[in-house]
């Protein structure tokens, strides 16, 4: 009597879910599938046809399977079955996004919710919705492009405005440098003239002195100063008015050899190393001569000066499509990050002793 009660409340659950189902199937907007446990279409909704083109007579009896597209097909079926065995729905499986195919061959991209349909306490079937995402995901990709764009153009803006600062510094460095322009020309007309009688004084005078070593001394110090005052006024004049360069083809290592022995007994007093790591076959480069090698010892000497006992210099060269390059790398302490930006201002120096030129 109960079994039999038992089975009568399995048959009108299973009534009202197929009436159910049979309400959902009518309904337009959403493509709504009843299929049995081989995957064969039972039940098909105006909205499968709309997605799919497949009139309810051209696809009820046939596999579900020939809407989805045949790498998606394994997948689907492979999921059909484990359920159909199992009647274990995982969560992760009731939502399967696929690349679907039309009557007319053409792919669209669906959403499948999938639903298993249960009379007494066994699975005969499954119920499918299927969305058309192909819009979302449509709209998705503009968004995305939209996004990346709009990346684009914050670095683009990022960039301008990099280049905007460095050209406001420019700008700066510019009108610093016309100022040391006048203000050299103002230095060298002012102290030049009275200088060059100041030394030709000192010179008639230490002449004069020839049997008294002492103010010799004197007269011999005082023209030392003279001539580190018309360099001074040389190096300001020299730094502001337009040089004519004088362009050679040259070995840059015998260059570089010249001035690592200029400067060694310098390095030798502060116990310092230099070591030439230069690349062989170098071929000559176009150069000022006179210009390259003040550049290149006053780097060489400001490395000296920065470096503690014990340090280190190394002088690498070498060369590319284009460019010859050379590297001068100390063991110094480096400069510091607040003057990075001034280091080509004129006059701008950190040693106690130093003209910034």
């Amino acid at each position: 009597m109960l079994n039999k009660k038992r089975e009568g409340i399995d048959s009108n659950e299973a009534r009202a879910s197929l009436e159910h189902l049979r309400r959902l199937i009518n309904t337009d907007g959403i493509a709504l599938i009843a299929v049995d446990k081989q995957g064969t279409v039972r039940e098909w909704n105006r909205g499968a046809q709309q997605i799919f083109k497949y009139g309810p007579e051209e696809i009820q009896g046939r596999s579900v399977m020939r809407l989805a597209a045949p790498s998606r097909r394994r997948v689907l079926r492979s999921l059909l079955n484990r359920v159909a065995h199992n009647h274990q729905l995982r969560p992760r499986d009731r939502i399967l996004r696929v690349v679907g195919l039309r009557k007319d061959r053409s792919r669209v991209l669906i959403e499948l919710h999938i639903q298993p349909l249960w009379e007494r306490k066994r699975i005969y079937g499954f119920s499918i919705a299927a969305t058309d995402i192909s819009e979302i995901e449509r709209r998705a990709d503009e968004l995305k492009r939209a996004n990346e764009e709009l990346a684009r153009s914050r670095e683009e803006v990022r960039s301008s405005y990099e280049q905007l600062k460095q050209s406001q510094q420019n700008v700066v460095r510019s009108e610093k440098l016309a100022f040391a322009a006048r203000m050299a020309a103002s230095v060298a007309h002012e102290i030049r003239n009275p200088l060059g009688i100041v030394t030709l004084s000192i010179q008639q005078l230490h002449k004069k002195l020839k049997g008294d070593p002492g103010k010799r001394a004197l007269t011999e110090a005082i023209e030392e100063s003279t001539e580190r005052v018309n360099h001074l006024v040389s190096e300001f004049v020299n730094c502001t008015r337009p040089q004519k360069l004088r362009m050679r083809h040259r070995d840059i290592h015998k260059t570089l050899r010249r001035l690592m022995a200029l400067t060694r007994s310098k390095a030798r007093e502060r116990r310092l190393t230099v070591v030439p790591h230069f690349k062989k076959g170098l071929p000559f480069v176009f150069i000022d001569q006179a210009r390259i090698e003040q550049a290149f010892l006053n780097v060489i000497l400001n490395a000296i000066e920065a470096m503690s006992r014990g340090g280190r210099l190394t002088i690498t060269t070498d060369e590319d499509e284009e460019y010859v390059t050379v590297k001068f790398k100390d063991t110094g302490p480096g400069i510091a990050e607040e003057n990075l930006f001034r280091v080509f201002d004129p006059f701008f120096t950190t040693k106690p002793v130093g003209t910034g030129l």
